[in-house]
């Protein structure tokens, strides 16, 4: 996250945004982690689901602004999208990524990765 105005990085989690938070604390359950954290006016809540039985990972992101005044921040996130086994992506992970497809979901505020259909091909024989 950034505040355009002041310059300030920070991320919702610990430290991978290089910057100690005022108040922090992290809850893990089965199926889901939770962060929270302070920074002066802001307060963030991360919190990231699993599902045992698909293989979908679900993050839910949110900010509160306790200061008197607006504020204006900007949110970036990462995630690199793996439809394959562990193994396949390990021994060719650029090649797995050629085949995933992301899209917009407005009516689910979701961002949905799938694999891109096999286009098959035929081919004509000498002759034919």
């Amino acid at each position: 996250m950034r505040d355009p105005w002041s310059g300030e990085v920070w991320s919702p989690t610990y430290l991978s945004g290089g910057r100690e938070p005022d108040e922090y604390d992290v809850t893990f359950e089965l199926d889901k982690a939770t962060f929270r954290r302070r920074d002066g006016d802001f307060e963030t809540q991360l919190q990231i689901a699993v599902s045992p039985e698909d293989d979908v990972e679900v993050r839910r992101l949110s900010i509160a602004n306790h200061g008197d005044r607006p504020r204006e921040i900007e949110v970036t996130s990462y995630a690199e999208v793996v439809l394959a086994s562990a193994a396949s992506d390990a021994s060719h992970p650029a090649f797995s990524n050629l085949f995933v497809r992301t899209e917009f979901l407005p009516a689910a505020s979701a961002l949905l990765g799938t694999r891109k259909p096999v286009v098959e091909r035929t081919y004509n024989e000498p002759g034919s």
